[in-house]
C-alpha cells in the first residue's frame, strides 16, 4: 500500500511541476499552422551533463547539433506504451521528405538504467531504426536529464511485480512508472512536446512544420 501512496506522490508532484512549467505554453507555433503538440513559448534549457549512448560513446545534450532532436523516456521492459511510441515516431519519420528525414535525431533515454544495458538498448532500437540512439547513465546522472525535461520516472515496486523481465528470461520483472511524452529539442533547448493523443500523421506534420521554422 505504502508503493502504491508513494508512485501516485511522485506522479502527482511530477505532473504539478510539469504543469507549472507549462503555463507559458501555446499549443500553436503561429496563427496560420496548426500544431498538434504543445510549443514552449518559454523554452527549457537542456542539461550538460554527461551520459553514455549506444554507440559507447559520451553522450550530452548540450552537444547535439542536428536541426531537430526527438526525445522519449522510457524502458526496454515496457509492456506496451514505449514500444508504441517509439513505432509511432518511425512512422512519423517515413512520412516526411527525405531531405527532412536526414536533419533530426531520435534519442531514447532508459528510465530503467540497471536493465537497460547499452546492448540492450542497441538491441531494442534497432527493431525500429538502427539510427536510433539510446542513452543511459548512472541513476544521479539520469535524474539531472529528467529533472530538466519536467519527467518522472521510479521503479514501481520493489520487485517480483509487473512483467517478466525479457533481458533475463524466467527471472521476475518489475515495471517502472514514467513520464511518456515525446519532447522537440533544437538548439540546445526542450521547444515542443506531444502527448500520446498525436497520431503518426499529426506528428509528421509538426516535425516538418518545426524544419522549416
Amino acid at each position: 500500500m505504502a508503493d502504491r501512496s508513494n508512485r501516485r506522490l511522485g506522479l502527482a508532484a511530477a505532473a504539478a511541476a510539469l504543469a507549472l512549467a507549462l503555463s507559458a505554453c501555446s499549443s500553436t507555433p503561429d496563427a496560420s499552422a496548426p500544431f498538434h503538440g504543445s510549443m514552449l513559448k518559454t523554452p527549457w534549457k537542456a542539461p550538460a551533463n554527461s551520459l553514455t549512448a549506444t554507440d559507447a560513446a559520451s553522450f550530452s545534450f548540450t552537444k547535439e547539433s542536428s536541426p531537430l532532436t526527438l526525445v522519449f523516456f522510457g524502458y526496454t521492459n515496457c509492456p506496451d506504451v514505449c514500444s508504441q511510441e517509439m513505432a509511432d515516431i518511425t512512422s512519423a519519420l517515413v512520412r516526411i521528405p527525405k531531405d527532412q528525414r536526414k536533419d533530426v535525431d531520435v534519442v531514447f533515454v532508459t528510465t530503467d538504467p540497471k536493465r537497460d544495458t547499452v546492448p540492450v538498448l542497441t538491441r531494442y532500437l534497432g527493431a525500429f531504426d538502427p539510427g536510433f540512439v539510446g542513452v543511459t547513465g548512472s541513476q544521479s546522472d539520469l535524474d539531472v536529464v529528467m529533472k530538466a525535461f519536467y519527467v518522472y520516472g521510479k521503479k514501481a515496486g520493489p520487485g517480483g511485480q509487473g512483467t517478466p523481465d525479457s533481458n533475463n528470461p524466467g527471472r521476475s520483472g518489475y515495471l517502472v512508472d514514467h513520464t511518456d511524452y515525446t519532447y522537440a529539442m533544437q538548439g540546445g533547448q526542450v521547444t515542443a512536446f506531444w502527448n500520446r493523443d498525436a497520431s503518426a500523421q499529426q506528428l509528421a506534420q509538426d516535425i516538418s512544420h518545426l524544419l522549416e521554422e
